[in-house]
This record gives C-alpha cells, sequence and structure tokens, in this order.
C-alpha cells in the first residue's frame, strides 16, 4: 500500500464540500448528513462539523447502514458472513435534503444501497450525495453532489483507500492493487 496523500488533503477535501453545500443556499434546518458505514460515517461527522461552523448552526448528523440493500449480499458466497452495522437516524428525514456522504465514490453500488435504505425511514426532499473522493469507473448511472477531489486515472485493479485517525490512527489516501 502506497501513501500518495497526508491529511492536509483530506481536510481540504472535506473543507472544498462544505463550501460547495454552503454556497447552494440550503436552510440549515432543512439538512440532514448521513454517512455510509463504515467510512462514510467519519465523511459525514467531519463535514457536519465543518457546515456548523460555516452555517452557525446544528445540521443534523446521522448514519446508514446498508448491508441487507447489497446488490452483492446473494453472490458473496456461504462463508461470506454479513457484517451489519448500526444505523442511528435520530431526526425526521421527511421533507428533509438527505446528505448521503462516503469516502470513495466508484462504482456507484453503495450509494444506490444507501438511497433504498434512506426511503424505508422516510419521504426525503431531496437526497443528495457528497464523496470525499471520486475514483470514477460508473457501473450505476449514479454522479455525486458535492465532491472533495478527483482520482479518475486509476487502473481498475488499483484500490483507493482512505485511512481516518479515528479508525485507524492517522488520516491519509493510499493505493493498492487488488
Amino acid at each position: 500500500m502506497k501513501k500518495i496523500y497526508g491529511g492536509e488533503k483530506i481536510d481540504s477535501a472535506i473543507e472544498n464540500m462544505s463550501e460547495q453545500i454552503k454556497s447552494r443556499g440550503f436552510d440549515k434546518t432543512k439538512i440532514g448528513i448521513l454517512g455510509i458505514r463504515n467510512k462514510g460515517v467519519i465523511v459525514a461527522r467531519r463535514l457536519a462539523d465543518s457546515l456548523n461552523k460555516k452555517l452557525d448552526g446544528d445540521v443534523e448528523f446521522g448514519s446508514i447502514d446498508i448491508t441487507f440493500y447489497r446488490d452483492d449480499i446473494t453472490i458473496r458466497g456461504p462463508e461470506a458472513v454479513p457484517v451489519v452495522g448500526v444505523t442511528e437516524i435520530n431526526f425526521d428525514i421527511n421533507h428533509r435534503i438527505i446528505i448521503l456522504a462516503d469516502d470513495v465514490l466508484h462504482t456507484g453500488r453503495s450509494c444506490r444501497a444507501a438511497m433504498d435504505a434512506v426511503v424505508e425511514f422516510g419521504r426525503p426532499a431531496k437526497i443528495m450525495l457528497a464523496v470525499l473522493l471520486d475514483r470514477g469507473g460508473r457501473e450505476f448511472p449514479i454522479q455525486a453532489d458535492f465532491v472533495g477531489d478527483y482520482f479518475e486515472n486509476l487502473a481498475e485493479d488499483e484500490l483507493l483507500n482512505v485511512k481516518f485517525r479515528e479508525a485507524e490512527g492517522e488520516d491519509g489516501i493510499f493505493i493498492d492493487s487488488k
């Protein structure tokens, strides 16, 4: 695994997304940010913190687990036991602008699963997507509304991996081979 950027790149990407969201002029009481488990939760928390500073308010924050909404759950094989996370939504999502947050957008499959999971909890006014890094290579017609940075020149056998101090003890962006 090769480190290509440190924490300053992650901080810059979070600030970039936060500015993009602020520039839309949304009513801060209508925004709800949901992090896609696992690392999207860290992105969502940092994004909510940044927005709260910029908007001088309390942007709602939560997490969504997509385990049972994934389209590969039945094809992983009998030995692959799904690890189910916790969904924590402590606000009403009805009529809100829900911003799904994740670390890396690649095929679009996780985002599709997250949208399916969100509508199980209500009917938001709008669902938008914020990703720390967009690496291209979609398999679904999904595009992020807010992007921290782009890494679209990676080979298909390269993985873009983000590490966060909250989970792995350091912030960094790494490239690894499959």
